[in-house]
């Protein structure tokens, strides 16, 4: 027996602009991986990259626009795949997406877990750049290393560092001040307890947060991923740069 992971949204823009973003490289690059390339068409190909050893190449099973895009992909020995799916809903889009094949064995609770929160988190991306932010290219940064913490403490760590008095165990509003002293205001979109958390920044003009721990879990390979939208050059640089001190603090 298998298991999926769907996640659905309602994005307020047309279905033509929400292909472009699932479908063309550029697009992609401002809401889900840090690299991507698509040869398009059906049996075309995408590659996506979040950084050296997280790439890897598909192959495109679906290309129907503004209807259906999905791909296939090895996954610990089998064969996953994902699929978009999307619906015009007036001028907005119903955008629907469903990764297929995890097995039911309780050894693939992890990943299961892993993929719907990442896919949760992203989605709230998509619908964020597109509703707000579509012409403004954005600035990534992100921390991303080895440590000699669990997943458990890693996680609770970087919470406390952003200022949370204990690691969330729900998604909702929040507002608190960073161990940088930036105050963060919004809400947290995505949470696996623990694991995964997605925050949308809404006093920094709805940037975006990721916190997640890769790795095993004994020994975390925690990453914070931050993405702003029309700050000022040198606000966004000096707030990546906190942010990465925070990092480096937390898991000392």
């Amino acid at each position: 027996m298998s298991r999926q992971v769907e996640i659905t949204k309602e994005i307020d823009a047309p279905v033509d602009a929400v292909w472009r973003a699932i479908t063309e490289a550029r697009s992609l690059e401002q809401w889900f991986p840090v690299e991507a390339r698509v040869t398009p068409g059906p049996d075309g190909t995408l590659w996506l990259s979040w950084g050296e050893g997280s790439q890897g190449e598909a192959r495109i099973f679906h290309w129907e626009p503004n209807t259906r895009f999905g791909w296939g992909e090895e996954h610990g020995g089998v064969r996953m795949t994902t699929d978009f799916f999307l619906e015009s809903n007036g001028a907005k889009t119903v955008v629907r997406v469903v990764t297929s094949s995890f097995s039911d064995d309780p050894a693939w609770d992890d990943d299961f877990h892993m993929m719907e929160g990442g896919w949760k988190y992203f989605m709230s991306h998509l619908q964020v750049w597109i509703e707000r932010h579509r012409d403004e290219p954005r600035v990534l940064s992100h921390s991303r290393e080895q440590s000699e913490h669990s997943k458990a403490e890693a996680f609770a760590r970087l919470a406390r560092a952003l200022g949370f008095a204990e690691p969330p165990s729900h998604e909702g509003r929040f507002a608190v001040t960073t161990s940088e002293g930036d105050a963060l205001e919004g809400a947290i979109i995505a949470l696996n307890p623990g694991v995964q958390m997605g925050l949308v920044l809404e006093n920094l003009d709805h940037a975006m947060l990721f916190v997640e721990m890769e790795g095993k879990k004994e020994r975390a390979k925690p990453a914070l991923w931050l993405s702003t939208y029309g700050l000022a050059e040198a606000n966004s640089s000096a707030l990546a740069a906190r942010m990465r001190t925070l990092y480096e603090r937390a898991l000392t």
